[in-house]
């Protein structure tokens, strides 16, 4: 049976009801992310014997995975349809959690479970790639490419949420019901997901001449270098940040991460439709510059008190740049290229994320952990002059 096509958003729509199904379906996929996330590093070190090595790999893999399939994502969604896009990425995510089940069972001892998770792993990767590319384009063709940084950041607090609910949640299940009950639920959440995206109309698939994969990255390139700028200093605070307050010998390392999330979420819920009434390039300078200003309070920070209130200013600075600088990306394409498009305008967040932490501890060694700080402040504010300084119309 063919699905139901969404009728044309209208001016007088209320927007935040239509985006609410697309919402639950990206907070109950990320649960898929959020559940192990804490439960997969203690099970991979501590059940399967394995080392920190091999433990970074079966938690980055899934970003790996997650950078290399948005290409096919982009084009699935822009070709299939979004609504296809998200159905099977939820599905594939769901089956990730039956790898994480089926490690249980592998013969080959610690190896063949090893290789269950990892396989998990890489499918996940895959289905995150699908359901949000599918996601994001989907609902930006239910609301108009006019609310563009609306769908971004109420996307946005839907993925922060189910990590953020979902890494406590999964360490319980797993100390109630053991790994088998963890790798239930993350099977279990996607699947709801895909129960309710199942439920909403598909919008039609657009016509018309697509460009290359790399013609649209051509397009996109201003705007994600920006955003991987700006999103280095993310990754910063998320590693770095409990490693200076111990080297500090300071408590409460946890509130500086809970203080830059609140702020974060807060900045999404009363502002999140900036974006579109000012422009993406005017807000996204201003938030890369308060970034800066709070990493640079961490930098100077004196006490744990000091750090953490630089932390709640990175938060609410970092908190609209994807969505500003993706309502730049998505006015520079055609329609039948928007899949594409924020597939490659997000890849720069991930590699972002991949690397970033990596480059900026190789200053940790010469100069110290506030000097990461300083140098996600000058990150920022590259990003700052990179957004301004963008001429396309």
């Amino acid at each position: 049976m063919s699905d139901a096509l969404a009728p044309p958003a209208s001016a007088g729509s209320a927007v935040l009801p239509r985006l609410l199904p697309f919402v639950a379906a990206v907070f109950l996929g990320f649960l898929a992310i959020g559940l192990p996330l804490s439960v997969l590093p203690l099970h991979v070190h501590d059940a399967l014997g394995f080392g920190a090595v091999l433990v970074g790999v079966v938690v980055g893999l899934q970003s790996v995975a997650t950078v290399l399939t948005r290409r096919h994502a982009g084009i699935l969604s822009d070709t299939r349809g979004p609504k296809r896009a998200v159905l099977t990425g939820l599905a594939a995510s769901a089956l990730a959690g039956v790898c994480y089940g089926l490690s249980l069972l592998m013969p080959g001892g610690s190896i063949g479970a090893l290789a269950a998770i990892l396989c998990g792993r890489v499918v996940l990767g895959f289905g995150e790639s699908l359901f949000m590319t599918g996601a994001l384009s989907w609902a930006i063709a239910t609301v108009g490419p006019r609310n563009a940084g609306k769908v971004m950041s109420w996307n946005g607090i839907a993925m922060y949420s189910a990590i953020a609910a979902g890494a406590p949640a999964g360490l319980a299940i797993q100390e109630a019901g053991g790994f088998g009950a963890l790798a239930l639920a993350a099977s279990l959440a996607p699947l709801a997901g895909l129960a309710v995206a199942a439920m909403v109309p598909a919008v039609p698939v657009p016509g018309g001449v697509r460009m290359p994969f790399t013609a649209v990255i051509g397009l996109v390139l201003r705007p994600g270098l920006g955003l991987a700028l700006g999103s280095a200093g993310f990754a910063v605070l998320a590693t770095f940040a409990p490693l200076l307050f111990a080297a500090r010998g300071w408590d409460g390392a946890g509130l500086a991460l809970t203080a830059f999330g609140v702020a974060y979420i807060a900045v999404r819920l009363v502002a999140g439709g900036l974006p579109d009434r000012l422009g993406g390039k005017r807000v996204a300078a201003g938030s890369l510059a308060v970034e800066a200003v709070g990493h640079l309070i961490v930098w100077q920070a004196s006490s744990p008190t000091m750090a953490v209130a630089g932390a709640a200013v990175i938060g609410l600075g970092f908190s609209l740049v994807l969505p500003a600088l993706g309502v730049e990306a998505v006015k520079r394409v055609p329609a039948q290229n928007r899949g594409v498009a924020l597939a490659a305008f997000v890849a720069f967040f991930d590699l972002s994320i991949a690397f970033g932490a990596p480059v900026a501890g190789g200053l940790v060694g010469s100069w110290g952990y506030p000097a990461v700080f300083l140098a996600a402040a000058g990150a920022a504010l590259l990003s700052v002059l990179v957004t301004a300084t963008d001429r396309h119309s």
